[in-house]
Parts: C-alpha cells; sequence; structure tokens
C-alpha cells in the first residue's frame, strides 16, 4: 500500500503541487543504524523538489499578519501546511522505535535537526555520554519506547 503526502512549494519559483510517495520514494526507514543511507535519501528527494530550505531553515516561517497591516498572510498558513507536510514525510520514514524520539518538534527543521543531532554525531565524547546514561538508567514499569525516551539526544 503506498502513502501518497501532497506538498505544495511555496518558493517563488513554483506555485504547483507536488506529490511525494513516500512508501515508494524512502525505501529506507531509519533505524538505530542507517541514518546516512536515510539521511541521503531524504536530502536527494528535498533538494530534487526544491524544499531542502525548510529543513535548514534558510526559508523561515512567514508573518502573519501581512508586516505592517492587520491583513492575514495567505503564504503563512501555506508556509505552516508545507512544512507540516514535510514533517509528516519525515514521521512516515522513521521506524516506530524512532518517532518517539522526535515527538517534541514542532517543525521539519526541528525534527531534522533532532535526527541529525542524535545519528550524524558519534563523536567518543558523545558515544561516553550515551554509555554513561545507559548505565545509570533503570527501566522498572516502563515499555521499551517510554524507556528509551528517557535518553535524552
Amino acid at each position: 500500500m503506498s502513502v501518497n503526502t501532497t506538498i505544495f512549494n511555496t518558493n517563488e519559483s513554483h506555485s504547483t503541487l507536488i506529490t511525494i510517495n513516500v512508501a515508494a520514494q524512502t525505501l529506507v526507514k531509519l533505524t538505530f543504524i542507517n541514518y546516512l543511507a536515510w539521511k541521503l535519501q531524504f536530502q536527494t528527494l528535498f533538494i530534487g523538489y526544491d524544499l531542502n530550505e525548510f529543513i535548514y531553515g534558510s526559508h523561515p516561517c512567514l508573518a502573519t499578519p501581512i508586516p505592517g497591516t492587520t491583513t492575514p498572510n495567505p503564504a503563512h498558513k501555506m508556509w505552516i501546511r508545507q512544512d507540516q507536510l514535510l514533517l509528516n514525510a519525515i514521521l512516515g520514514s522513521l521506524s516506530p522505535t524512532i518517532m518517539s524520539f522526535i515527538a517534541q518538534a514542532q517543525t521539519s527543521k526541528e525534527a531534522w535537526t533532532i535526527l541529525a543531532n542524535t545519528y550524524a554525531k558519534p563523536s567518543r565524547g558523545r558515544i561516553k555520554q550515551v554509555m554513561s546514561q545507559f548505565k545509570q538508567l533503570t527501566k522498572g514499569s516502563l515499555g521499551v519506547s517510554e524507556f528509551l525516551q528517557t535518553i535524552k539526544a
């Protein structure tokens, strides 16, 4: 079964709806061990659709109302919709155990940053920090997902 996410590109150079078939275009679901492959497929997808400025923050949320007026800014609503559809596409490409790590993300950029900070920087210091956190944790009556959420990225 394929899942389609319809995305409206709010760039000045585009005014068309873009449909991203998450199931067909994101073959790799993010797990704890495949971040680089997952990131590559999303970077190429976002660049191909000219949407990467959302996840990198170079296309910030537009003001509402229109600056200097009380007129609602329709571009603001389109930005919100576009960004939420991107966030939904990211969520659709995560394994269920990873979704809980970005549950607090409000935007696609926040989700992208959390994932990058969690998986892209396996420095020696970060590894020691995670190992130390694991040693201090006790599962108790928590479920596996709840237990994993107690580790801060």
